[in-house]
């Protein structure tokens, strides 16, 4: 009987043995998958971090210039200003928007929110350039531009999401 407990006495101590060496072990490889996932977000925030420098060497933060340009067309509209004035910045302009646009063609960015973002920007660049080339008579200008300022402005809007979005992720 003696006999019978102490084999018993040692398999349960053998298998308690197993099994703490076992939790042990899952205990290290959760703990290591804990680690290499803080790692891949470390990883992944440095990527967005390096691709909104990149995309601000581009394009600055603020949408002012296209406040700006509504503004332009305002006192068009209104006869404030000289029309070989205003084409003659209002393609300026435009040309800054397509060179704009040409960098970020040529920019390629490792993470989906700021390529996003790009895609945004450039479809806003694209649309107020549309904006741009309409302009023939300052006097007739408002009405034919309403759909692109509508669209402008929900593109902002969407630029200052996607933005805000990225940020928080940072």
């Amino acid at each position: 009987m003696q006999l019978i407990q102490k084999i018993f006495l040692i398999m349960i101590i053998s298998f308690s043995t197993l099994v703490l060496t076992g939790c042990k072990e899952t205990m290290d490889q959760i703990a290591s998958v804990g680690q290499e996932q803080s790692s891949k977000d470390q990883l992944y925030t440095d990527k967005l971090k390096t691709d909104l420098k990149n995309f601000d060497q581009i394009r600055p933060q603020n949408n002012q210039v296209f406040f700006d340009l509504n503004d332009k067309l305002n006192k068009a509209t209104a006869k404030q200003t000289s029309t070989i004035e205003l084409r003659k910045e209002l393609q300026d302009f435009a040309d800054s928007l397509r060179n704009q646009n040409d960098k970020f063609k040529t920019q390629a960015f490792s993470t989906p929110e700021v390529a996003k973002l790009r895609n945004t920007i450039m479809q806003l660049n694209y649309d107020t350039i549309q904006i741009l080339d309409i302009i023939d008579n300052p006097n007739t200008v408002k009405n034919r531009l309403t759909p692109y300022l509508k669209k402008q402005e929900r593109l902002i809007h969407e630029y200052n999401k996607l933005r805000t979005e990225i940020e928080s992720k940072i």
